[in-house]
């Protein structure tokens, strides 16, 4: 009779669980916003067309 050749168990390794490191958070600092200057817009001058008065206040009012 032929022995049965017992098979050897193999042991599992636990693998180590690492730890993750809790990253601290960095505050950030606040950038100041530049104002932007604002182009200021040429405004064109109408001529003004010159009334004819009349003398007689009365009727210009």
């Amino acid at each position: 009779k032929k022995k049965k050749k017992k098979k050897k168990k193999k042991k599992k390794r636990k693998k180590k669980r690492k730890k993750k490191k809790k990253k601290k958070k960095k505050k950030k600092k606040k950038k100041k916003k530049k104002k932007k200057k604002k182009k200021k817009k040429k405004k064109k001058k109408k001529k003004k067309k010159k009334k004819i008065r009349n003398k007689n206040k009365k009727e210009n009012r």
